[in-house]
């Protein structure tokens, strides 16, 4: 299983501030924004980087490493777009981001939900998208992120995809590796949540969507 568990102290950390319910709205999208920050490094570092020499100004040769130069695309729900997706989107290379809208619905019924709009950047024809990151901050059942990567892939057909997200289940986990075998990795943060009868995370952070409106 190509799982990534973030599990630093300084990412934990952003976690329990987004699980707080004492945390504003305004500390609420900053942390999501950070989080996303934390988890796309992570997927840089093990995804995008390759070995390099460059010439210093003493003159020097030095061997380090540089940002590969491929396309990536961020995609999201309409509710993860402006933070977590955002976060994501500012330190992997090359991205541009999109998203899709469920029109709020979650669990099984995501699957069947026809999309309701649509955001897609700017690609100029015949360009290789070499990977596609879902990002979806609550991972529950996993039913919206496997909507939203079946839908990635018959629109673009990436060389790779990868999940991210903030909060989850193992039975989130386990539905996306079953439904999208050919995921290369999952990136999340801690140990895995419960899921309650009606589907929601527990301990968890309550509808996301809505304390992030505020």
């Amino acid at each position: 299983m190509n799982l990534k568990i973030l599990e630093d102290k300084y990412t934990l950390a952003l976690q329990t501030k987004i699980r707080s319910v004492n945390t504003d709205t305004e500390n609420l999208r900053g942390a999501l924004v950070k989080l996303g920050q934390k988890i796309g490094m992570h997927i840089v570092s093990d995804n995008m980087l390759e070995e390099t020499e460059v010439s210093t100004p003493m003159d020097q040769i030095f061997k380090g490493y540089s940002f590969c130069n491929s396309v990536n695309l961020i995609y999201s729900t309409k509710d993860d777009y402006e933070f977590f997706a955002k976060g994501l989107s500012l330190v992997i290379p090359n991205s541009k981001q999109g998203y899709f809208d469920f029109q709020g619905v979650r669990g099984p019924d995501a699957l069947t939900q026809p999309v309701r709009a649509s955001s897609h950047p700017t690609i100029k024809p015949g360009t290789i998208i070499d990977t596609v990151v879902i990002a979806k901050a609550v991972l529950a059942t996993g039913c919206t992120a496997i909507s939203l990567t079946k839908n990635i892939m018959s629109k673009f057909q990436p060389k790779n995809i990868i999940i991210a997200s903030s909060f989850y289940s193992q039975t989130g986990i386990s539905e996306l590796f079953a439904e999208i075998p050919n995921v290369k990795f999952i990136y999340t943060v801690g140990k895995a949540d419960t899921l309650n009868e009606d589907g929601m995370l527990i301990p968890g952070v309550g509808d996301l969507d809505t304390r992030l409106l505020g």
